[in-house]
């Protein structure tokens, strides 16, 4: 399995909304925390299943895109305990895809360094 990243930002009522994702600015005016994450695969196709077996449990609080052969997922929510329990739902219900996926003969890139 490759690795997962985890950038958090914390938005405060004192910055510009402007400076951040669309996903952020539905929270700005609360204190709101982001998590990004980054899951490389062997093809954009692959990436593409993942993502769309995921989509439907997603709601508001994980917005993603295909960036070539990864997903990159921007997780919201209102506080760090909330945040970490979202990211941590998310990842069970990749995990879930993968494994069915990989039934299918599909791979996710080892040693995934970026």
């Amino acid at each position: 399995m490759g690795e997962y990243r985890m950038k958090k930002k914390r938005i405060s009522k004192k910055r510009s909304p402007k400076n951040f994702s669309r996903q952020a600015q539905a929270g700005a005016g609360k204190n709101t925390s982001t998590a990004t994450l980054e899951l490389g695969y062997l093809s954009g196709k692959d990436a593409t299943l993942v993502d769309a077996a995921t989509r439907q449990d997603n709601e508001d609080f994980v917005a993603t895109r295909i960036s070539g052969n990864r997903v990159v997922a921007t997780v919201s929510a209102k506080s760090i305990p909330s945040l970490l329990h979202t990211v941590d739902d998310y990842l069970e219900c990749i995990a879930v895809a993968e494994r069915i996926i990989s039934e299918k003969g599909i791979k996710r890139k080892a040693g995934n360094k970026n």
